[in-house]
């Protein structure tokens, strides 16, 4: 009995899911469009995190030879 029930289960999903190619006669649904993703923000690094303040840093405390 649970076979049974498990597979109509999975026949309606198949039909409300599925590939619309897979219903004859029935018109294509549109489908949900995804919006653009805006640009990721660079993530600013505290001064004493950030490489090249650090690099800048020990440049100028080094004598200039």
């Amino acid at each position: 009995m649970a076979l049974i029930v498990t597979v109509v289960l999975l026949v309606v999903l198949w039909r409300i899911i599925g590939p619309d190619e897979a219903r004859p006669g029935s018109s294509a649904r549109p489908r949900m469009q995804r919006r653009p993703r805006a640009p990721r923000r660079r993530q600013q690094l505290p001064p004493d995190d950030n490489p090249d303040f650090l690099r800048d840093l020990d440049r100028r405390a080094r004598p200039e030879e």
